[in-house]
């Protein structure tokens, strides 16, 4: 029943000339007064790029990390982008301490690692920050990017202290 007036009104309005016909409305310039009418850029798409591969001196850094040592100043470059850290696992020894120097391959980009209150600045491409921690408690932890939602994109790695 309620579809029979919806029809009939629409029918009435259509004869009547007072509503629009989809012609009408596709050409009719919006207004400002128009509340309706609401202007809105097309969002940009961001896509991956593909993860950087390990250079030979990053493969040397893990490996050294990997290595049972006693206490040792380990340094580790890591590269980030959109949305990737290379490498995205990094393994040291309990009292190791550790400096990771961080380079942007690409956007805006920051290297988090809170279990060791250490942050670098949020940098442009080409740039590079470095973080230096004592690694002095054993378990796995979580780095990531801490810009816009790149973290939930996949901008996260993995530190552990064996």
């Amino acid at each position: 029943m309620k579809k029979i007036a919806v029809i009939l009104s629409l029918s009435f309005l259509l004869m009547s000339g007072c509503a629009k016909t989809t012609e009408e409305t596709e050409n009719q310039a919006p207004t400002n007064q128009d509340p309706k009418v609401v202007e809105t850029e097309s969002p940009k798409v961001i896509e991956s790029e593909t993860p950087a591969e390990l250079t030979e001196e990053q493969k040397t850094e893990l490996e050294m990390g990997k290595t049972k040592h006693t206490a040792a100043h380990l340094t580790f470059h890591v590269t980030g982008g959109s949305f990737y850290f290379t490498p995205s696992e990094i393994t040291v020894q309990k009292g190791d301490f550790v400096k990771i120097i961080f380079e942007n391959a690409g956007g805006m980009h920051n290297f988090i690692l809170e279990a060791f209150e250490v942050a670098t600045d949020t940098i442009k491409t080409g740039e590079t920050s470095t973080v230096e921690f004592h690694a002095n408690e054993s378990g796995t932890f979580e780095y990531y990017c801490a810009v816009g939602n790149h973290m939930k994109m996949g901008q996260v790695g993995k530190l552990i202290i064996e």
